[in-house]
């Protein structure tokens, strides 16, 4: 999972970076801590190249921009599908919390497919504290996305493995 997960953000920044031209790359491109105030900005009121742009900035800061998960939470009701990609990106990066727990069981019902799995990912990261999310992870293991089915197979093991943890 992690494997594949690490390919996809590679692959992805790789695309983002070609797609956005030099502009944008040297807005954000090498990303410090103190650029969360203005990537959060961006983030809620820039258009939505500026909104895809500081999420993917945000989760290469990962652990680092904690501070921003909040305004990441609400970006996944964005209506923009690359937005809300890069959202996900960004929570996987940084690492979500349990304020997480509902807005990723929201997405499991998202549109997209690359969403779905992404928030499956991001709630098997949460391990144990993610049990309430199982019912929607049950879903998912049918949705019709190979990949969105597998993600959630492996937050289901994350969660039960770390329960099995906890209870010893």
């Amino acid at each position: 999972m992690l494997k594949i997960t690490s390919r996809m953000n590679i692959l992805f920044a790789a695309l983002m970076a070609l797609a956005a031209g030099c502009q944008a790359e040297s807005r954000y491109s090498t990303p410090t801590a103190d650029d969360i105030p203005r990537l959060i900005q961006d983030l809620k009121e820039g258009d939505e190249m500026s909104r895809a742009h500081a999420a993917e900035a945000l989760s290469y800061l990962g652990p680092d921009a904690k501070t921003a998960l909040p305004a990441l939470l609400l970006g996944l009701r964005d209506e923009a599908e690359q937005v809300r990609q890069n959202v996900l990106h960004a929570i996987i990066a940084i690492g979500p919390d349990a304020t997480a727990i509902q807005p990723l069981t929201d997405s499991l019902k998202d549109s997209d497919h690359l969403v779905r799995a992404l928030s499956a990912n991001a709630l098997g990261q949460l391990g144990s504290s993610a049990r309430p999310s199982i019912p929607a992870l049950r879903e998912a293991l049918q949705d019709r996305d190979p990949n969105v089915q597998k993600e959630a197979a492996d937050a289901l093991r994350a969660i039960s493995a770390s329960q099995k943890h906890v209870a010893n």
